[in-house]
């Protein structure tokens, strides 16, 4: 069974269903951004979970189906899941799932255009992250503050490497420092290529919600060199 978990999540769901089986299938499709397929797995595990009494999986299950949601910009499914698991979390005084929770909904605020709001959680943390910092410079970007945002990105030095690693993390950095540095970035082929780059590296390693979140700019790279072509094969 366990090997099969690694190896084939999905035949291990239909030889040995069980709320972890069904769990990490659901883990499997959501990194892989089938979001609805995830949503089905982990709501099943959710549902043996509760039968079974295992309360730690049952939160994880509420927050991964949030992060579904999120991924997916459904606001409203996004946030009644992930008050559920917020609920469940303090409960079980889990904290590391707490600040999960808060990072989700603030990267998808940052996402949906709200940058005033993402801005207040980003910049208030008392100990960031480099990938929280990454996401500061872009709300600093956003909200008009280049200033604001290079100090960022300068403070990802010396801030915690948590994931990704931290080659990946100088790449997004890069493509932001790039965007402020020069105003006309969209005339630069160095900065799509530097873009574009990186955008193929998160589709083949990373969670695919990494990709999503840099699609905007790929798209706005694509109209303005009329790439429509590409643009459109890409969604």
């Amino acid at each position: 069974q366990l090997y099969l978990m690694l190896t084939d999540s999905l035949a291990s769901v239909q030889l040995y269903p069980s709320p972890y089986t069904c769990y990490w299938a659901g883990i499997n499709a959501y990194e892989k951004g089938y979001y609805t397929h995830a949503v089905e797995l982990l709501t099943r595990a959710n549902s043996l979970a509760a039968e079974d009494g295992e309360l730690y999986l049952q939160t994880s299950c509420r927050i991964f189906i949030g992060n579904c949601y999120a991924n997916m910009l459904d606001v409203e499914q996004m946030q009644h899941h992930y008050h559920a698991a917020r609920r469940m979390s303090k409960a079980l005084g889990q904290q590391n799932d707490l600040n999960s929770i808060d990072y989700n909904l603030a990267s998808t605020q940052l996402e949906m255009g709200d940058f005033s709001s993402a801005y207040q959680y980003f910049s208030n943390l008392s100990d960031p992250s480099a990938l929280d910092l990454h996401k500061l410079a872009i709300c600093c970007e956003k909200l008009g503050d280049r200033q604001a945002a290079l100090d960022a990105l300068e403070q990802i030095h010396t801030a915690r490497q948590e994931f990704p690693d931290k080659e990946m993390i100088d790449k997004m950095c890069a493509i932001v420092r790039y965007r402020l540095i020069h105003p006309n970035y969209l005339a630069d082929h160095e900065y799509g290529k530097l873009l574009l780059d990186t955008f193929a590296v998160m589709r083949k390693k990373l969670p695919a919600g990494f990709a999503g979140f840099h699609l905007p700019w790929v798209l706005e790279w694509y109209r303005e060199h009329r790439l429509y072509k590409d643009a459109f094969q890409l969604l």
